[in-house]
C-alpha cells in the first residue's frame, strides 16, 4: 500500500509531543543535495517562535539523535542529546 501525504507526520506534530526542555535542531531539505539549518533550541522555545507558524505543516522526513555534537550547539553543564529533525515540503491539504 502506497504512503499518502495524509499519512505523514508534520513538524508541528513532533514538537507537540516533545517535553519542554528537549533540545531540537531543525534542518530543511530543499533538494537532493541541499539542506539548510532552520532553527535550534528547546522544544518549548521552538513552539513559541515563528518556526512553527512558518514550518509547522512541513512533513518530517527523518529523525536522528545526535549524541556527539551537543556541547558545540548548546554549551551547558547538563549534557543532553539533540534531536535532529529533517523536514521537507508542506503537507498537502486534504
Amino acid at each position: 500500500m502506497a504512503e499518502t501525504r495524509r499519512d505523514c507526520v508534520t513538524l508541528a506534530a513532533i514538537l507537540a509531543v516533545l517535553q519542554e526542555r528537549d533540545r531540537v535542531f531543525i534542518v530543511h531539505r530543499m533538494g537532493p543535495h541541499e539542506c539548510e539549518g532552520v532553527a535550534g533550541g528547546t522544544a518549548q522555545e521552538l513552539r513559541s517562535t515563528r518556526c512553527v507558524e512558518v514550518c509547522g505543516d512541513n512533513v518530517v522526513e527523518r529523525l536522528a539523535l545526535d549524541l556527539d555534537e551537543w556541547p558545540e550547539i548548546w554549551p551547558s553543564d547538563d549534557p543532553a542529546p539533540v534531536l535532529v529533525i529533517t523536514i521537507g515540503g508542506k503537507e498537502a491539504s486534504p
